[in-house]
């Protein structure tokens, strides 16, 4: 599958990465993908640092969409990455010897996953890949 196939219809579930030199790459990159789900009228979860959420809504209102419409009626929910991260990296770090957390988000009225799982990795297995 193309990159631009993706964007435009990711089967569901499905994760990319992408690396970028200049954060209007990756806001177009993101604009695009949430402007094919809102015209298939599904939701999404955006999880972004404030400054980034910033580029990624002047994209998706570039596209024709209300971010806060959007909200509103329970499609886009808006999440800081920092904040998710600390979060994430709590329950790990609890002493319960968890080494996976699921993130649920409130999705409009449906508590939803939002990502699998966080992996910690040793730096030896990050060398690794």
């Amino acid at each position: 599958m193309s990159w631009t196939g993706f964007l435009e219809g990711a089967p569901p579930a499905e994760h990319a990465v992408q690396c970028y030199r200049h954060l209007d790459e990756l806001a177009l990159s993101v604009g695009r993908f949430l402007d094919a789900g809102f015209r298939a009228g599904e939701p999404a979860v955006v999880i972004a640092c404030a400054d980034h959420w910033q580029v990624f809504r002047q994209e998706v209102e570039r596209d024709g969409h209300n971010a806060a419409e959007l909200e509103e009626r329970g499609l886009l929910t808006r999440c800081d990455a920092d904040e998710t991260l600390d979060r994430m990296v709590s329950v790990l770090a609890a002493g319960t010897g968890a080494t996976a957390v699921e993130v649920r988000i409130l999705v409009g009225s449906e508590l939803r996953p939002v990502a699998a799982a966080l992996k910690v990795l040793t730096a030896e297995q990050i060398v690794q890949h």
